[in-house]
This record gives C-alpha cells, sequence and structure tokens, in this order.
C-alpha cells in the first residue's frame, strides 16, 4: 500500500485571538453576510522542497489577524502515503466563500497529488436550496441534503476529512497531512464503464489484510458542470466550472455492508442507470470503505466506453 512519495506540507497560521472562520450561514435578522478574506494557500518552491507561505490582510474586520514575520513560515517534514483521503466538500451554489474551499482543494492536489486527495463536493445546506421556495438548486441532490443532516453541519463551506468530523478548510493541509501517513489494512480496485445509452457498470473488489466490518460506500461525481455560483460582494458567475459535483450514491446512501476475514476479497458488480442531465463521459467512480468514524481507504476511477 506504500507509495515512495514523500511530501512537504501546509499548517494554517492563526493569531490567538482572532476569529478567522470564512463558514458562510444565512444571515441573521438586521445583518448582513460578511465576506472575510482567507489565508493564501501553499506555494512549493524548488529544489524538491516545499513550503508554506501564509499571507493575511486587514480588508475587513473578519479578516486574518497579523503574523509574527518569524511564524509566516512553516514547514511540516515529508509524509510517505500510506492511503488516500476523502474530503467531503459540503458546499452550495449560493454559498459565496464556498470557492474558496474549492481553491483549497485545487492546492492541495497539486500538492499531494489527485489521486491521493479525492474530493467530493457534495452540494446542500441552507445555500443549496432556492430562499424562497425551499427547492433544490440545480446540483443540490435529496442524498446531499440528507448528508448534511446525519452529520448536524450548519455552515458553509465545511468538509469532512475521512470521517473525523466538520472542519473548515484552513484546516484540511494538516488533516490530510497526518491521514496520509496512517496505513491502512484495505485495498481498492475498480473498474467503472458506460455502456450505449444509459447502462452503468462498476465493478469493484476490495481486500483486507485483517478482519473487517465496515461499509463499501460508491459515489457517483461529474466534472466540467458549468453553471452559476454566487461570489463576495453579489457577484454572480453564471459560467462558474464545477468539478468533482456529487451526482448519487449507487449503492444506497449509506452503502453496502462488508464483513471480510483477513485476506478475504469481496467483488461484486454493480449497475445503475444515468439520469439525462448527466454527462457520462465527464463521470467517475469513488469508491470507499468506512467505519463509524474512519475512511479505511478511497480511490476514483473516470468512467470508461465499454
Amino acid at each position: 500500500m506504500t507509495k515512495n512519495n514523500t511530501y512537504q506540507a501546509l499548517s494554517p497560521v492563526r493569531s490567538a485571538g482572532t476569529d478567522n472562520s470564512s463558514a458562510s450561514r444565512p444571515p441573521r435578522e438586521g445583518e448582513s453576510l460578511a465576506t472575510p478574506e482567507s489565508c493564501a494557500p501553499a506555494t512549493p518552491l524548488s529544489h524538491g522542497r516545499r513550503w508554506t507561505w501564509v499571507f493575511c490582510s486587514l480588508l475587513t474586520l473578519l479578516s486574518c489577524g497579523q503574523v509574527n514575520e518569524d511564524d509566516r513560515l512553516i514547514e511540516i517534514q515529508g509524509a510517505t502515503v500510506q492511503r488516500a483521503v476523502l474530503v467531503e466538500d459540503y458546499t452550495g451554489q449560493m454559498c459565496v466563500n464556498c470557492p474558496r474551499a474549492t481553491e483549497e482543494i485545487h492546492h492541495l492536489q497539486a500538492e499531494f497529488g489527485s489521486e491521493n486527495v479525492i474530493a467530493v463536493g457534495i452540494f446542500s445546506g441552507p445555500f443549496g436550496v432556492n430562499p424562497r421556495t425551499g427547492a433544490n438548486l440545480p446540483l443540490t441532490t435529496d442524498t446531499g441534503k440528507e448528508y448534511f443532516t446525519h452529520w448536524g453541519l450548519a455552515e458553509q463551506p465545511v468538509g469532512i476529512v475521512n470521517r473525523h468530523g466538520a472542519s473548515s478548510y484552513f484546516d484540511w493541509a494538516a488533516i490530510i497531512h497526518k491521514e496520509l501517513q496512517r496505513p491502512t489494512p484495505v485495498s481498492i480496485d475498480i473498474d467503472a464503464f458506460r455502456h450505449e445509452g444509459d447502462s452503468l457498470e462498476m465493478q469493484v473488489r476490495v481486500r483486507c489484510s485483517e478482519a473487517l466490518s465496515a461499509h463499501l460506500q460508491l459515489w457517483l461525481t461529474e466534472d466540467s458542470i458549468v453553471g452559476t455560483q454566487y461570489f463576495p460582494d453579489n457577484v454572480i458567475d453564471r459560467e462558474y466550472v464545477h468539478n468533482h459535483v456529487f451526482r448519487t450514491a449507487v449503492n444506497g446512501a449509506w452503502g453496502t455492508p462488508l464483513s471480510l476475514q483477513a485476506g478475504q476479497t469481496y467483488s461484486h458488480r454493480f449497475t445503475c442507470l444515468a439520469e439525462d442531465a448527466w454527462r457520462p463521459g465527464h463521470l467517475a467512480l469513488v469508491a470507499f470503505v468506512y467505519t463509524a468514524d474512519d475512511v479505511l481507504q478511497v480511490t476514483r476511477k473516470p468512467l470508461k466506453t465499454k
């Protein structure tokens, strides 16, 4: 399971006593939505060393606080990748700060590898519905709303990394860096195909080196969806490109129970029908094995034409 890849990762720096949350929430009565500035993500440097600079500004009252010159550069020692990491990004088309979380995901995938940081944008929550009618916006799903409610989430953007509880995108780098180094007994191999018409086929094999009681979850995601996205200062981008968008849970919202003995392999073929709004050429299968409080392994593969 171990890959001979080592990385330097960022660790967010924030001054004590400063509220750095950029989570969006519906405004309270008489209050407008704040649009705090986020800390800039890491930029790798040359000579094989990867550092993170955290730039903070005081453009608004909720922006990042001042950081001492000596504390702005932090290095975390290299990580040997033992597993991939799942980032559930609970987002919404009307969430003005959610694109910042998306940008952070892009930086983290560039830093650690997109095969190691597997993100799924789950459109849900108060910014995933029409505020007047309550109807789902185009990218919101009832399953996504079920997850949002189940995990007791309240603000957006918010993420869940490897099912270890809600976290801000400010903290994802440090969490992911730690998760990548944890050994796992689980390996997953998947193939995903699209046939002529609407038929989709998925073959999944799970192997575990020790006894396992868990669940296998299969999600379909879609890339390159052009749609509306709200931004701060009343900016609306109607041609924003949404990627890794959650479309459906192939085997139900909570997956398939798994009970394996050490060295045993689970193999199963799943099928589903693509909905009219989906473009099969942009679909991918995300498969992961999870317990009550952990994701043991995750993998992703685009659908191929069979």
